[in-house]
């Protein structure tokens, strides 16, 4: 009898309250951690959506006030050469066209949704589908609309042509 007694160990007890207190604290961390990441997400989504608008102002101010010729950097390779559309193709295509289809070239992930890495993160559909950024256009002005992947608008500003 005093062999059992002398055996060294955890009892049953003893592990499942460990099993208990790491259950309780991967069900706090394992849903903060989830939120920071969609925080991020957003985040991202805002960021480049500040940054096209940013650029599309200045894309405007540019391609108003030149004489025809390559303008604006349109496939982003950070040079102004005969590889870029000229002002007037520009203004024939659209900002907002001729902006989506030079950063969807790039085809990095730098310009995937941040939800879904096949799916492009520039989009022209002014429904702004969930987890893009959608630029339009009409006469007067340019609109950035970005939506998160429930399809809540994160960002939204407009360019005056």
């Amino acid at each position: 009898m005093s062999k059992f007694l002398n055996n060294k160990g955890f009892t049953l007890v003893e592990i499942f309250v460990v099993m208990t207190i790491i259950s309780i604290l991967a069900a706090i961390a394992i849903p903060t951690y989830i939120g920071i990441r969609d925080s991020a997400k957003v985040s991202f989504l805002q960021s480049k959506g500040n940054m096209a608008a940013k650029q599309l102002n200045q894309w405007v101010l540019d391609v108003t006030g030149a004489n025809d010729g390559n303008c604006v950097d349109t496939n982003f390779d950070g040079t102004i050469n005969s590889n870029d559309l000229t002002c007037s193709q520009i203004i024939t295509n659209g900002f907002s066209a001729t902006y989506v289809a030079g950063r969807n070239a790039l085809n990095t992930n730098q310009e995937k949704s941040p939800w879904d890495s096949s799916i492009q993160l520039w989009t022209t559909n002014s429904a702004t589908p969930s987890g893009q950024i959608s630029i339009s256009e009409d006469n007067l002005q340019i609109t950035i609309q970005a939506r998160d992947n429930k399809g809540n608008t994160v960002y939204q500003s407009t360019v005056t042509k």
